[in-house]
């Protein structure tokens, strides 16, 4: 199990698609890619954010494209214990003095609670998560 984080569908929905990413997802099993509602909320932020006019209703059509396109399974939820995991994740930051955006904790907890790979090019985000971890460009790059 592989949920991608918002880096990875938005390097697809991109005016331009990186090329990278493309090859990469179409070397996965279609049934073992999957997102996170926090990732779906981050995805239509981007939409939002944008002025209304063409460039924002083609995102949004890229946008809702690729989610029904891409993924067999309905997003993962931030579950009782995804959120459990999370928490304890941020307490330990916290208490480490490191900040990271709270969506991106909540996106390891769900990625904890199904044992899933993430698969981000920020890795840094989630470097102290305890998950296994992708960087597609990375690998791409043969390192």
């Amino acid at each position: 199990m592989i949920v991608l984080d918002t880096n990875i569908i938005s390097a697809v929905t991109a005016e331009r698609p990186d090329p990278v990413i493309i090859n990469w997802l179409n070397a996965q099993s279609p049934s073992e890619l999957f997102t996170s509602t926090v990732t779906v909320f981050e995805l239509w932020i981007g939409v939002e954010g944008l002025p209304p006019g063409r460039r924002r209703d083609e995102l949004g059509h890229r946008t809702a494209q690729m989610l029904s396109v891409l993924f067999v399974q309905p997003p993962l939820v931030l579950s009782e214990q995804a959120a459990r995991l999370a928490a304890a994740l941020m307490g330990r930051r916290r208490r480490a003095g490191i900040v990271v955006d709270h969506r991106d904790t909540m996106i390891a907890g769900i990625c904890l609670a199904h044992g899933a790979t993430l698969a981000t090019r920020n890795i840094r985000h989630f470097a102290d998560a305890g998950l296994v971890l992708i960087d597609p460009w990375d690998e791409a790059a043969g390192t």
